[in-house]
Protein backbone atom coordinates (compact mmCIF):
# COMPACT_ATOMS: atom_id res chain seq x y z
CA UNK A 1 0.00 0.00 0.00
CA UNK A 2 1.46 3.10 -1.09
CA UNK A 3 1.11 6.78 1.53
CA UNK A 4 -0.82 8.31 -0.64
CA UNK A 5 -3.70 5.29 0.22
CA UNK A 6 -2.63 5.16 3.03
CA UNK A 7 -3.30 8.99 4.14
CA UNK A 8 -6.22 8.99 1.94
CA UNK A 9 -8.42 6.06 3.61
CA UNK A 10 -6.90 7.41 6.74
CA UNK A 11 -8.20 11.11 5.95
CA UNK A 12 -12.10 9.15 4.79
CA UNK A 13 -11.70 6.99 8.11
CA UNK A 14 -11.41 10.25 10.50
CA UNK A 15 -14.14 12.02 8.24
CA UNK A 16 -16.64 9.31 8.83
CA UNK A 17 -15.76 8.92 12.89
CA UNK A 18 -15.99 12.73 12.87
CA UNK A 19 -20.31 12.89 10.56
CA UNK A 20 -20.67 9.95 13.42
CA UNK A 21 -19.63 12.07 16.49
CA UNK A 22 -20.84 14.91 15.48
CA UNK A 23 -24.26 13.36 15.04
CA UNK A 24 -24.38 11.84 18.37
CA UNK A 25 -23.23 15.29 19.36
CA UNK A 26 -26.34 16.79 17.87
CA UNK A 27 -28.66 14.22 19.45
CA UNK A 28 -27.73 14.73 22.92
CA UNK A 29 -27.35 17.99 22.79
CA UNK A 30 -31.81 17.92 22.89
CA UNK A 31 -32.17 15.73 25.98
CA UNK A 32 -28.78 17.80 27.53
CA UNK A 33 -31.12 21.35 26.97
CA UNK A 34 -34.36 19.50 28.61
CA UNK A 35 -32.84 17.86 31.51
CA UNK A 36 -30.97 21.12 32.66
CA UNK A 37 -33.72 23.57 31.20
CA UNK A 38 -34.43 24.08 35.24
CA UNK A 39 -31.30 25.14 36.26
CA UNK A 40 -29.82 26.85 33.38
CA UNK A 41 -27.92 25.36 31.12
CA UNK A 42 -25.15 27.64 31.53
CA UNK A 43 -24.77 28.96 34.66
CA UNK A 44 -21.24 30.24 36.15
CA UNK A 45 -19.97 26.81 36.72
CA UNK A 46 -19.86 25.05 33.83
CA UNK A 47 -19.92 21.19 33.02
CA UNK A 48 -17.25 19.66 30.48
CA UNK A 49 -20.20 19.06 28.10
CA UNK A 50 -21.01 22.90 28.48
CA UNK A 51 -17.81 23.58 27.76
CA UNK A 52 -17.37 21.34 24.92
CA UNK A 53 -20.51 22.78 23.56
CA UNK A 54 -18.76 26.46 23.79
CA UNK A 55 -15.77 25.53 21.92
CA UNK A 56 -17.28 23.18 19.13
CA UNK A 57 -19.87 26.19 18.85
CA UNK A 58 -17.32 28.35 18.37
CA UNK A 59 -15.40 26.50 15.91
CA UNK A 60 -19.04 26.00 13.87
CA UNK A 61 -19.47 29.72 13.92
CA UNK A 62 -16.66 30.29 11.84
CA UNK A 63 -17.69 28.05 8.83
CA UNK A 64 -19.44 30.08 6.55
CA UNK A 65 -23.61 29.79 7.32
CA UNK A 66 -22.78 29.89 11.18
CA UNK A 67 -23.61 27.51 14.22
CA UNK A 68 -26.81 26.69 13.80
CA UNK A 69 -26.68 25.73 10.04
CA UNK A 70 -23.57 23.22 10.55
CA UNK A 71 -25.04 21.94 13.91
CA UNK A 72 -27.92 20.47 11.60
CA UNK A 73 -26.26 20.02 8.27
CA UNK A 74 -22.31 18.52 9.03
CA UNK A 75 -23.33 15.05 9.46
CA UNK A 76 -25.52 14.81 6.18
CA UNK A 77 -22.96 16.96 4.39
CA UNK A 78 -19.99 14.77 5.24
CA UNK A 79 -21.93 11.37 4.21
CA UNK A 80 -22.79 12.70 1.34
CA UNK A 81 -18.86 13.82 0.46
CA UNK A 82 -18.43 10.46 1.67
CA UNK A 83 -20.78 8.51 -0.74
CA UNK A 84 -19.71 11.07 -3.71
CA UNK A 85 -15.54 9.99 -3.10
CA UNK A 86 -16.17 6.57 -1.83
CA UNK A 87 -19.55 5.11 -3.31
CA UNK A 88 -20.33 4.29 0.13
CA UNK A 89 -21.57 6.78 3.00
CA UNK A 90 -20.73 4.83 6.03
CA UNK A 91 -22.91 6.23 8.40
CA UNK A 92 -21.70 3.82 10.74
CA UNK A 93 -18.35 3.60 10.79
CA UNK A 94 -16.95 0.69 12.00
CA UNK A 95 -19.17 -1.31 9.38
CA UNK A 96 -17.37 -2.60 6.15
Amino acid sequence: MSISRFFQLTLFQLTQWWAFLHFLFVMSFIPMVILTSKRGMFEDDPSLYELFVGIYGNFLALLPGGEIVWGLALSPALWLVLWITTGRARILPWRK
